[in-house]
Formats: structure tokens, sequence, C-alpha cells
């Protein structure tokens, strides 16, 4: 028969391998096991990136009796997790409580149920909640406090606002929240990036598309000679705040990047590798480098300004540039000849989606996909059957 151990037993066991572990983060040693310890409450830290909240609250609620949980971020690593307290009515093993996320970290409480439920509601790492799930109101010391739903009212209107596109330094000049903004800037930054992560790590940006998917971003190459306001026109348009511009000669070109929905390339000359320039173009998830630290790409809308044809960047590329052409499908290839030639938008809800106002087509003028061109005819005549070769199309990019 199977011998089970106390919840004081296991912690004598595992405390000095804490201490140990504490001193020598080198070396680390692994903590006794879990699976034949019996007790009625368990701390759970079950990593935020491979469960969403409500799968959480859903296999809390068929688990256990009663839990309280948080997110948190961890206070050095960053470490974005759900920091959990399970009750169970009678005892329950470690096999039973790993059985409900195997890649969480377990370990049975070790000390009273109030004070473990103030831990996993603690602020100074806090990104939402505390969420109660169960019977709490029948467990002594689990019962959230006044104080501690105030501030998960607080940590709702956050979230809430931060998915509307908010950032710190919106919160700082909101006369409302400008104090609390003041003493808990960690708390937003770790709670903007738990909406980005979530949001644009996980899915596509871009274009809906009528499958109702997001395929494709809206890409704009502009060029012209200097001195014709590219560059202004594009941040007047779009608005200063809104718009990301690389530092294209820098070792991180994404450097202070704050989640601004579109990118600006500017003076580009072929600074980036062709490889890493499709990447940055593409709608699927794309974490960006910057100093000491990464960003999730939440742009939607990217623009390109030169004082070069597209047809002269990437001079030396042996291979075709049909990836790139691909890329302005929704949105467009402009020459801004003088200073008064206006950018083919009526306003920026249109410039975001590629909604030109004067007539003219999206995409490179005169470019089909390779797919098209293959199937129009063996001849590689074109479409239109006026004749047209695979080379005359960087030619016509000077148009």
């Amino acid at each position: 028969m199977k011998s089970y151990i106390s919840a004081a037993a296991w912690h004598a066991k595992a405390d000095p391998i804490k201490a140990y572990n504490i001193k020598n983060p080198e070396h680390t040693k692994r903590l006794p096991p879990v699976d034949n310890v019996r007790a009625t409450a368990w701390m759970l830290t079950i990593p935020a990136s491979k469960h969403l909240i409500d799968e959480v609250k859903d296999t809390l609620e068929s688990g256990c009796y009663a839990a309280i949980f948080s997110e948190e971020a961890g206070s050095h690593t960053g470490y974005r997790h759900y920091q959990t307290l399970a009750v169970y009515k009678s005892r329950a093993t470690g096999t039973q409580v790993r059985g409900m996320f195997s890649d969480a970290h377990v370990e049975p409480a070790k000390k009273v149920i109030d004070a473990c439920r103030q831990y996993v509601s603690k602020e100074r790492t806090h990104i939402s909640g505390p969420y109660s799930i169960g019977h709490c109101d029948d467990v002594p010391g689990m019962e959230i406090t006044p104080q501690e739903e105030r501030r998960k009212d607080i940590y709702d209107y956050l979230n809430t606002k931060i998915e509307d596109g908010w950032h710190y330094l919106d919160f700082v000049r909101d006369p409302e929240y400008r104090a609390w903004a003041l003493t808990h800037k960690q708390q937003i930054l770790d709670l903007t990036e738990a909406h980005e992560e979530e949001t644009f790590g996980n899915t596509d940006r871009g274009l809906l598309l009528p499958d109702g998917v997001h395929r494709a971003l809206s890409v704009d190459y502009i060029w012209g000679p200097t001195e014709v306001h590219k560059t202004g026109e594009v941040l007047d348009l779009y608005g200063r705040k809104n718009v990301f511009k690389t530092k294209l000669s820098k070792p991180f070109p994404f450097d202070n990047y704050k989640g601004q929905e579109v990118l600006l390339l500017d003076d580009f000359r072929s600074d980036l590798r062709f490889n890493d320039l499709i990447t940055i173009l593409d709608s699927y998830p794309y974490d960006t480098n910057i100093k000491g630290s990464h960003a999730w790409a939440c742009w939607t809308k990217v623009v390109i300004s030169a004082n070069i044809p597209l047809s002269e960047q990437y001079p030396n590329l042996s291979e075709r540039k049909d990836p790139l052409l691909r890329r302005f499908e929704h949105g467009i290839v402009f020459e801004k000849a003088t200073p008064d030639v206006a950018l083919p938008y009526a306003s920026r809800e249109d410039a975001m989606k590629g909604v030109r106002n004067d007539g003219g087509v999206n995409g490179v003028p005169g470019f089909a996909p390779s797919w098209k061109r293959a199937a129009s005819s063996a001849s590689s005549t074109r479409m239109d059957g006026s004749g047209f070769t695979d080379d005359d199309f960087d030619r016509l990019l000077n148009r």
C-alpha cells in the first residue's frame, strides 16, 4: 500500500532545499515530489502563456472545492503566471492536484488559509484578479476583502482601457488615474505586455478579409525626392503618437517600440535583410527585439518611404522579388513627386485599410503573383493578351 506524508513533512524536506537554491541559483536542487503528499490546501503556479483565464476558471471549478487566483508577472523575470490557492473538502494528493494542470508548479500550502489568500492577491506583482472560484464563502479566510474588490475593479478598468489602445502615458494624462499610475508604472506595463502577448502573440494581425481571417497587412511604398514632405504627411495622416519610426541604422531598430499600430520604415534603402523585411511585412505574430527585452508587433499598417523607386531596392538580389511585391496587395506603390501631391486617401480609416480615393488600383502596377502568371498561359504572355514577359516586371515598377 502506498504511504502518504503530510504538508508539514513535505516542507520539512523542501525548505532546506529552497534555501540552498536561493544561495546557489546556478546549481539548484530538485524539490521532493508531491505525488505522495496529502493536504486540503494547495498552492499552484500556472503558466499564463499556456492557459487562458477562462480555462483556468473552468478547470478549478470542476477540480476543487474552492479556489482563488490572480494573474501576476514575476518581479525580476516578468514571468506571467496565475498564482493560485486551491482548497479541497477532504485531503487531496499531489497527483490529483497536478492532474488539473500538468505544467504547473504545485506545493502543499504551508501557511493558514488567510495568509495564502493574501499571498495570491498581493499587489506588487499584480496584473488581474483576484478571481474566486467555487465555495470560497464557505471556507474561513478565503473571502475576498473590500480592498481586494476595489483593486480588482481598478485592474478591470485598466484592462478595458488597454484593450482600447491606452498605454502608460495615457493613464498619466488621465486626471482620475494619474496619481495611481505614477506609483504603479510597472503594473501598467505588465498589464500592457500581457494584453499584447495574448492578442498579438497568438493571433494574426492585418485586414479582416471576407473569410473572417486576418491575413494581410496594408503596406504602402511612398517614394519621391527629398523635401516633398513624405514623412510629414504620413505622420499627420495617422497621428504622430500612433506611428513608430524604426531606427534603421541602430543595432535595435525597434528599441522603444510601444505598441503603435503604424510602422514607418523611413528613408528606406535596402536597410534590412530581404527575409527580415518580408517577415516584418507579414501578418503573422512577430516578436521584436528591443534592448534588454522584447515587444510583440501590434502594427496593422506599414509605410515604407524612400527616395528611390521600388525597383531599385535590393539591386543585388539574385532571386525574384515576388515575396516583396505581393506585400503591397492591400496598399499602394505611390510616387510623391512634389510637396503638393497628396496621398490618395480620404481619411485615416481609409489609409489604414489601403482604400484609395483617386480611382487608382492597389498593389504594384503590372504585377501579378507567380501562380496567376503560370496559370495564364505557357507562353509567358500578359493576362490581357498584350504580350508581356517576366523580365518586364522590374521595369514596370518605375512607372
